[in-house]
């Protein structure tokens, strides 16, 4: 293969992926897919599990007579139900109190799933313990209305959680069964069964029930991510496969490093083309959820919209690809969006032959120029970049330079992500170069009164996190940039931007 970058054609070649007698595929991904993962999004539902848990605990307390009330109003609705009905009711409950966990055990041995069955086992053992010695607390302390938010009664006698239900949402939670059917529905209709059983024998109050409900799930949650739960990450034959079926049959497919989303690999197509495939993988879904929320809070310009889905990040993804193509602007053109399988996604972008441009040592006027009307072509259409840091700009084997990593920009974007979009990329340019060339470059490209929106948000919470971290290392730039702006005539006198709501 030449060592010139091969430009792809506007249409992909060998659409059908039949091109017979070719060399397989090779496929080099060592250590990107572990056994076992930690789920982002496991840990950010056990939080909102001891949230809810709290939350219920607080509003039997404060409401306690609502709370009996409602006891007595289900009960009273419950005890209407036929004979018959109540019986099946009983059958199915107390079959499936043990039938559930043990079929769902056999099912996942045969699967050879003895780790995840392990887990399921203890996590419900602990759920049960942890309940029960729960509900000996509660019985023992010396707090009518804490006894009868939770049991419906003042004695010390009544049970405050349901162990046994606890336990059953443990195991279901690790065993994963409410993603596999036909153990979903029969989840479902055991768990169902039991509450209604519960409140029909009036053995424990709505709000004891509801808790026991939400710290077995919590259990089962933090349980699944302590231990890690079996990756559901394509491997390279799967990606390779999607991108066949998308019509890029590969020759070689190298996994580069494992994202914040996913994986990204290099790919060389049979035709000689490369490209760079990122993978989305469910696994990763939710990563960075705490700081995210925190942000999301602390500042009004929130980008974060979407981020933890994974369908909706992809969508995003190869809408402001496809935007910014059309635009024109110079970025990598995105070539194939594919499913993998229904917990994975793939995006295959042009690949660009060239170094990134905190590596080159002799940075010109020329590339400070062309990186600015990039980013103009870009504002001209509405569409912000949203992480112009230098690792995101490379100059080309021809002299060009790219804008890559824009999967977090936005369309129809407002005002303030505009201007946050100037002002990063005036401090990138000033620490690859310094301050008065990169006000100078600017100036020449975007005008006095362009360049000039950049400083209301010159502040450090407007920077993406790589950038941030880059100017601690250069003390007093952000006060020199604001002063070159402020010499060259149109930015006396304008206040920041108020970016933090705290």
């Amino acid at each position: 293969m030449s060592d010139q970058p091969v430009r792809f054609n506007d249409g992909p070649s060998d659409p059908l992926g039949l091109d017979g007698g070719q060399s397989p595929t090779l496929i080099i991904e060592d250590g990107v897919i572990p056994l076992r993962v930690r789920r982002p999004m496991d840990l950010a539902r056990f939080v909102l599990a001891i949230t809810v848990t709290f939350g219920i605990v607080l509003a039997a307390w404060f409401a306690s007579s609502t709370s009996a009330g409602l006891d007595s109003d289900l009960s009273s609705t419950a005890s209407l139900l036929p004979g018959f009905v109540v019986l099946l009711l009983n059958v199915i409950g107390g079959i499936g109190t043990l039938g559930l966990p043990i079929a769902a055990s056999i099912a996942l041995a045969v699967r050879k799933r003895l780790r995840q069955l392990f887990d399921s086992l203890l996590a419900l053992l602990f759920s049960v313990i942890f309940l029960t010695t729960l509900a000996t607390v509660i019985s023992n302390v010396d707090s009518p209305r804490l006894l009868t938010a939770l049991t419906g009664s003042a004695s010390q006698g009544g049970a405050s959680t349901a162990p046994i239900l606890g336990g059953l949402i443990a195991f279901i939670t690790v065993a994963r069964l409410m993603n596999r059917r036909p153990w979903s529905v029969l989840s479902v209709i055991v768990i169902g069964s039991v509450m209604i059983v519960t409140v029909l024998s009036s053995a424990i109050a709505l709000a004891g029930m509801l808790i026991s409900i939400t710290i077995g799930w919590g259990i089962g949650l933090i349980a699944r991510y302590a231990f890690g739960t079996p990756t559901s990450r394509p491997s390279g034959v799967a990606i390779a496969q999607a991108l066949e079926r998308g019509g890029y049959p590969v020759i070689t497919l190298l996994a580069q490093d494992t994202t914040r989303r996913g994986r990204r690999y290099q790919a060389v197509t049979r035709n000689g083309g490369v490209m760079r495939v990122t993978v989305f993988d469910r696994d990763m879904e939710g990563a960075g959820i705490v700081k995210a929320a925190w942000t999301a809070v602390r500042l009004r310009e929130d980008q974060a919209r979407g981020r933890f889905n994974m369908r909706r990040a992809v969508d995003h993804a190869a809408l402001t690809s496809f935007a910014a193509q059309a635009a024109g602007a110079p970025e990598p053109r995105l070539l194939l969006a594919s499913e993998i399988n229904e917990d994975s996604y793939l995006l295959a972008y042009e690949y660009i032959e060239g170094v990134i441009l905190r590596d080159v040592e002799d940075v010109t006027d020329s590339d400070l120029e062309q990186t600015w009307r990039a980013v103009r072509t870009l504002h001209e259409h509405q569409i912000s970049h949203r992480a112009l840091d230098s690792s995101n700009l490379i100059r080309g084997e021809d002299g060009a330079i790219w804008l890559v990593g824009h999967d977090g920009g936005a369309i129809a974007a407002s005002d303030v992500s505009l201007r946050i979009d100037l002002a990063e990329l005036l401090v990138t340019l000033a620490m690859l170069t310094d301050v008065e060339r990169a006000v100078r470059t600017g100036r020449t490209v975007l005008g006095v009164a362009g360049l000039s929106r950049a400083l209301p948000a010159l502040q450090p919470v407007a920077l993406s996190a790589p950038t941030r971290r880059e100017v601690r290392k250069h003390k007093g730039l952000l006060v020199a940039l604001r002063d070159s702006l402020i010499e060259i005539g149109t930015g006396e006198g304008v206040e920041p931007i108020l970016l933090e709501r705290i």
